[in-house]
C-alpha cells in the first residue's frame, strides 16, 4: 500500500517541497532590521518619559528622607536635653542643615521658619519649604507636639 503524502495530493512535487523548507528556516536581514527599527522607535517615545518618571521619583524620595530626618531631631532634642532648631543658622549667618543623614543635594534649598524642638521632646511644629533644581518644590508641615509632618506639592 502507498502511503499518498498531503503535498503529493497537492501536485507539488517532493523535490520543490525539500528546497522549500530549506527557505524557510531562518530570518532574513531585512526582517531582523525590521523589528530592530520597531524597537527602537519604542525606545525613542518612552525614553523622555521613564527619564521624567525617574526625576520625580528621586525628587520625592529625597524630600520624604528630608522630612523624616527633621522628625527625628525630636528625639536627639529630648535624648541630649537641648533645644535644637531647623535650619540653624551657622557662623555667617546662613542656613544650616545639621541633623540631615545625607548632605542637601547640589542646588537644592530649603526655606522657611525654623522648626524648634524642645528639650522635653516635643515640636513647636512649623512650614518649610523645600526647592529642588527645576523648579519642583514642596511644602512640608509640621504638626505640634509630635512633628507629625504632611508633604504638599507647591
Amino acid at each position: 500500500m502507498t502511503k499518498i503524502l498531503k503535498s503529493d495530493a497537492m501536485g507539488i512535487p517532493a523535490q520543490g517541497r525539500s528546497r522549500r523548507r530549506r527557505r524557510q528556516r531562518g530570518v532574513s536581514l531585512i526582517e531582523i532590521l525590521v523589528v530592530l527599527a520597531i524597537i527602537g522607535a519604542l525606545v525613542a517615545v518612552t525614553a523622555p518619559s521613564l527619564d521624567r518618571y525617574l526625576d520625580a521619583l528621586t525628587f520625592n524620595t529625597k524630600t520624604q528622607s528630608i522630612a523624616r530626618d527633621i522628625a527625628r531631631m525630636r528625639i536627639t532634642a529630648l535624648i541630649e536635653r537641648r533645644m535644637l532648631f531647623f535650619p540653624q543658622a551657622d557662623d555667617r549667618g546662613e542656613a544650616a542643615y545639621e541633623g540631615l543623614s545625607e548632605p542637601l543635594p547640589e542646588g537644592w534649598a530649603i526655606e522657611g521658619e525654623p522648626v524648634i524642638f524642645f528639650d522635653s521632646g516635643a515640636c513647636a511644629g512649623g512650614d518649610l519649604s523645600v526647592t529642588a533644581p527645576g523648579g519642583r518644590a514642596v511644602q512640608i508641615k509640621f504638626e505640634a507636639p509630635h512633628c507629625r509632618f504632611d508633604i504638599e506639592p507647591l
